[in-house]
């Protein structure tokens, strides 16, 4: 009897006992630089700043994660600027490595109406998605409808799933003239290591 083929479209889903078990993620946080913190011309005197201190509840920091114990989890870590900013970040929040020096971007940008007309059942879909993720502390409840000096806003989709009629959330981030995106270089985001489903089946 000949040895059994694997499937064609595996897709990478099956792996054998001797497939390395470790997280490429965990690995390059092993020698990952510092995460980078807000520069001071953001966090002093700028519209964002402002803002954000005259209106903090719009700007919770929620994560499921323990932040201390996963820092006591970590005091051994072989690269421990990393964690530590990491920590920090995960209390008040990352940045996004944008470069915000360019002085012909606004302080306020609305880009939301960049997107195309929408059906009912998306409109419905719409409206239900964002109630649930404002529901979880992800996105802000309505301060209104115009925007608070440094904001920008960016076009939402819904657009049906591969291979179903089910619609899923799509935030457009790179978008119209001064696009959030346009602000990171994408040389300082090459290279990150993100685990996958293989990466994960072989680990367990």
């Amino acid at each position: 009897m000949g040895a059994l083929k694997r499937p064609r479209h595996r897709r990478g889903l099956i792996w054998s006992p001797t497939d390395a078990t470790f997280s490429p993620t965990a690995r390059s946080s092993e020698y990952a630089d510092p995460v980078p913190s807000p520069p001071l011309s953001e966090r002093v005197g700028s519209d964002a700043a402002e803002t954000i201190a005259k209106c903090p509840e719009l700007f919770k920091v929620v994560t499921p994660i323990d932040v201390d114990r996963f820092e006591r989890l970590l005091e051994d870590h072989p690269n421990p600027a990393f964690v530590a900013l990491v920590c920090r970040a995960l209390r008040e929040g990352f940045w996004p490595w944008a470069d915000t020096s360019d002085e012909s971007y606004p302080s306020i940008n609305d880009n939301s109406m960049l997107t195309s007309d929408k059906t009912d059942v998306q409109m419905q879909f719409i409206t239900e998605q964002v109630a649930e993720e404002v529901r979880m502390g992800r996105f802000s409840a309505s301060f209104g409808t115009e925007l608070l000096p440094g904001m920008y806003s960016v076009p939402v989709h819904a657009v049906p799933k591969p291979h179903s009629d089910k619609l899923r959330l799509v935030v457009d981030h790179s978008a119209g003239d001064y696009s959030l995106n346009s602000m990171i270089d994408s040389d300082d985001i090459r290279g990150t290591k993100l685990d996958g489903i293989h990466s994960l089946g072989a680990s367990l």
